[in-house]
This record gives structure tokens, C-alpha cells and sequence, in this order.
């Protein structure tokens, strides 16, 4: 079943793998205490390129809505639950290098009862006038570590297993070609 918030390019960069087209993955982290160089509420930007990557926000982001963000270049990675029946649905986040570009931002929101979010977005190298995937997929962090070197967090992911997949139901009145004619 396709993924109704990948736009038409990141699709087709999925399914086809040109080695001419790169993805750019990025990471908002955003909490209320978190604040930009000028000193007004911001978020954390950062990017697994190899540089500093900027992007445009779509429209309706949150935070600076529709403006070019510069993603810092910061080494992270998610490490998926198993998909099992009995598996947890979490996903683990480590952000590398924290000491320098993230440890003030996140101990600025220690002690806060409000939790930290993380919102995903791919971009295209090609195409940085917006992400990817629309809306980027938001997850609430728990059960954050921090030391110099390393961040680690769980985020849950809202997979509802009880629910029928695919949750439309096809029937031969609405699809009638389904059926031998």
C-alpha cells in the first residue's frame, strides 16, 4: 500500500534507487525551552549529511512554517523495533556528538513535565524547497540519556495492531471487476 505522505519523487526515488538522486535525512527536535541564537523559542535542526544541509519547512510546520531551516550536520540513527506480534512498538533514537550542538537545548528541557518531539524529514539534494514527506511523521520522546558523547531516547510509534489491515474493506458492490463477470 503506497504511503499517502511521500510525495511523487521520494516514491519514485524508493522504488527506482537512482545513484544520481540523494536522500538528506533530518531531524527537527523541538521543545518549548529550546531557543535559536537570537534567544526566541526555536528547535534543533540536524542533518546525517556530511554537511550543513539547508531546507525549506512546509507550510504547516509548527515551528517557522515554510521558512529555510539550516539542518547541522549531526550523526544520528533509528534503531526499529523487531517487527514481531509481541514486539514493543518503539523506535530508538542516538544522536551523535551531542556535547557541542544539543546538550544545552536538552538541558534546557530537563525537568520539564512537556516532552521533547522529534519530526523526521527526507529530503531530496535535488529538491530542498520542501521535505518529502508531508506531514513529516512526529514521535514524543521518553526515557532520554545524555552524556557528552551520545543521546539516546524511545519514541513510541502509533501502529494500532488491533485494528484490520487494510482497514478498507473491499466488497463487490463498490468493486464489481473484482469478482468473475
Amino acid at each position: 500500500m503506497p504511503d499517502p505522505t511521500l510525495k511523487e519523487a521520494m516514491a519514485e526515488a524508493y522504488a527506482m534507487a537512482p545513484t544520481d538522486e540523494v536522500l538528506i535525512s533530518t531531524l527537527e527536535l523541538r521543545h518549548p525551552a529550546f531557543l535559536g541564537e537570537d534567544g526566541l523559542p526555536d528547535s534543533a535542526w540536524v542533518t546525517t549529511d556530511e554537511a550543513d544541509f539547508e531546507g525549506t519547512l512546509e507550510i504547516d510546520a509548527p515551528v517557522r512554517p515554510g521558512q529555510t531551516v539550516t539542518f547541522r550536520s549531526l550523526a544520528f540513527r533509528f534503531l526499529l523495533a523487531p517487527i514481531e506480534p509481541t514486539a514493543r512498538t518503539e523506535l530508538q533514537i542516538e544522536i551523535d556528538n551531542v556535547s557541542g550542538l544539543l546538550m544545552e537545548q536538552l538541558d534546557r528541557a530537563q525537568g520539564d513535565a512537556r516532552k521533547v518531539q522529534i519530526a523526521y524529514r527526507p529530503y531530496l539534494a535535488s529538491d530542498p524547497s520542501e521535505p518529502q514527506m508531508i506531514p513529516p511523521p512526529t514521535y514524543d520522546l521518553s526515557n532520554v540519556k545524555m552524556n557528552p558523547v551520545t543521546s539516546r531516547a524511545t519514541a513510541r510509534v502509533d501502529i494500532e495492531f488491533d485494528r484490520a489491515f487494510p482497514s478498507r474493506v473491499y466488497t463487490a458492490r463498490e468493486f464489481p471487476w473484482l469478482i468473475g463477470a
